[in-house]
């Protein structure tokens, strides 16, 4: 299994897809952060939910998925058209641009906590891989879709508490699942084997793949924060 792909995604977004509280990590404050400060994502923004300009609406009143979907579908539109459209869409394409990451939000969604959308990111990450590396039409390959919503959510259901960061996790379990087979992999989370135990039962060129597509996954959505660092203590 190879490892992950670099992809330049939009920092507002990104920060919008991470506001999972209140005060000033609520969506509202965060997006009106990011429309301060990123004059490309207002300029979108004006054309997508003119509502918020205009009648000065609360981003949150307008609906946390509405916001991201719109926005997801418009980046990934423009980015189709090389940038030369407004990134305006109408509700098919969003609705079609998206449909494979709401399949994997619905499969994670009993395992993470209400109102975050990291697993939005996560797929929203994976499609623009493909989509920068001329795969296909922007879709999660069937193999690799197949893998995270019939497989993972086999592990995930062995958590005692609802999962914050579930993209990290997935992509660990993703590479795990590769690595060691379904039934080691198992049979190690029935044990209670930590994350770093695990870890250390890959092979040398195994651990590099991983912590390397960990790394790649966090610099492509703007997280410096070094989640791989407990797996080499």
């Amino acid at each position: 299994m190879n490892s992950l792909s670099y992809a330049k995604l939009p920092d507002s977004f990104c920060q919008i897809l991470k506001a999972d509280g209140q005060g000033q990590n609520s969506i509202d404050e965060v997006f009106d952060r990011c429309y301060q400060k990123d004059i490309p994502f207002r300029l979108l923004s004006n054309k997508l939910f003119p509502e918020i300009l205009k009648m000065k609406i609360k981003p949150e009143r307008l609906g946390r998925s509405a916001i991201k979907e719109k926005l997801a579908a418009s980046y990934m539109e423009k980015y189709r058209a090389g940038d030369s459209r407004d990134g305006t869409t109408d509700s098919l394409t969003i609705s079609t641009s998206i449909q494979d990451i709401k399949k994997l939000e619905e499969a994670f969604s009993s395992f993470t906590v209400d109102g975050h959308s990291r697993t939005f990111m996560l797929g929203f990450y994976l499609k623009m891989t493909f989509l920068s590396n001329n795969s296909g039409n922007g879709q999660i390959p069937e193999q690799i879709l197949s893998d995270l919503l019939t497989v993972i959510p086999l592990y995930l259901k062995m958590a005692k508490a609802k999962i914050w960061r579930i993209d990290f996790i997935a992509l660990s379990l993703w590479y795990y699942h590769s690595f060691l087979g379904q039934e080691q992999l198992l049979t190690l989370l029935k044990r209670g084997i930590n994350h770093a135990d695990i870890f250390r039962k890959l092979k040398a060129e195994e651990r590099a793949v991983l912590v390397s597509s960990l790394l790649t996954y966090g610099i492509s959505i703007g997280e410096t924060e070094p989640y791989y660092s407990p797996m080499l203590d």
